[in-house]
């Protein structure tokens, strides 16, 4: 039995951590990328001086970065209207 053309997939709108009892909620791109910009001024704040904390962190990021190619490949194409 094949799915109609026309129903879209669910995709979760939330995204575990890797190292914290916490969730990411993620459903737009200007949400993941938020995410994204958090983590990466943590990591380069030089605050994260353990080692493990750092490779969880960064864990959080490659999770992050894989929930924005899933969502760039499965959102609708704007279309733009002409001039």
């Amino acid at each position: 039995m094949s799915r109609p053309e026309t129903v879209r997939p669910v995709i979760e709108s939330a995204l575990g951590s890797t190292s914290h009892p916490y969730h990411f909620y993620c459903p737009d791109l200007a949400a993941v990328d938020q995410y994204l910009a958090a983590l990466g001024k943590y990591i380069r704040s030089g605050v994260c001086l353990v080692p493990e904390r750092a490779a969880a962190v960064r864990r959080d990021i490659d999770r992050l970065l894989d929930r924005r190619l899933v969502l760039m490949t499965t959102m609708p194409i704007p279309r733009f209207r002409e001039m």
